[in-house]
């Protein structure tokens, strides 16, 4: 796709991803269950690396906005984001695993944010297989997506908080962010510099 037909599919787009956020902004969690059961963090990532140009991205800042604020609220709807069962499998760690791990460690991330309308006693339905493949940057892909949000959307404050609950406690994350982070970094001027500053600063104080 050129440049300007990118840009025009993703003011299309802009619609749904607004409809998509006013569904999980709340943490409904009956709504953020049935999100993860379709896959939809896998989906959304894959679609924003899709296309390569990223100019589309620069100038398609809200619905851009939308995507990563839709994403940031279901992983973050999580306690832990962690992959028990080996980075090359696509098995999903129970609601057990995660409550495991979560006392094994003592705690829960500080960046979760608790589902609301939760029925007492109910096990949410957890990231999918594909889905944690796709927030842990398992595959190349992924990758782009964090590179990207950090460079052009307005969500900065909200990019900090993803950044810091997938690296909480996860070294094989922590790792793949600080690269992006200095990769990133070293390839942006004085005006550019803002919207890491704050990841920047989640990053260099997580427990991980």
């Amino acid at each position: 796709m050129m440049p300007l037909e990118c840009m025009k599919a993703w003011h299309k787009l802009g619609a749904y991803f607004e409809y998509l956020y006013n569904l999980v902004k709340d943490g409904n969690q009956l709504v953020i269950s049935n999100l993860n059961e379709r896959k939809t963090v896998s989906k959304l990532v894959g679609l924003v690396t899709k296309f390569k140009d990223q100019q589309a991205y620069e100038t398609s800042v809200p619905p851009f906005d939308k995507l990563v604020l839709t994403i940031s609220a279901i992983v973050r709807s999580q306690p832990l984001v962690i992959y028990l069962h080996g980075i090359s499998e696509l098995q999903q760690p129970t609601y057990d695993d995660i409550m495991a791990e979560a006392n094994k460690l003592g705690n829960i991330s500080p960046y979760f944010t608790q589902c609301v309308n939760a029925q007492v006693d109910a096990k949410p339905t957890y990231l999918t297989g594909d889905d944690l493949r796709a927030i842990m940057m398992v595959d190349k892909k992924p990758k782009e997506f964090y590179t990207l949000a950090l460079k052009f959307t307005q969500q900065a404050k909200e990019v900090a908080n993803l950044i810091g609950h997938i690296c909480f406690n996860n070294y094989f994350v922590s790792k793949n962010i600080g690269k992006i982070l200095l990769k990133g970094l070293n390839h942006v001027n004085e005006i550019e510099l803002s919207p890491f500053l704050g990841p920047m600063s989640v990053f260099l104080t997580i427990d991980d």
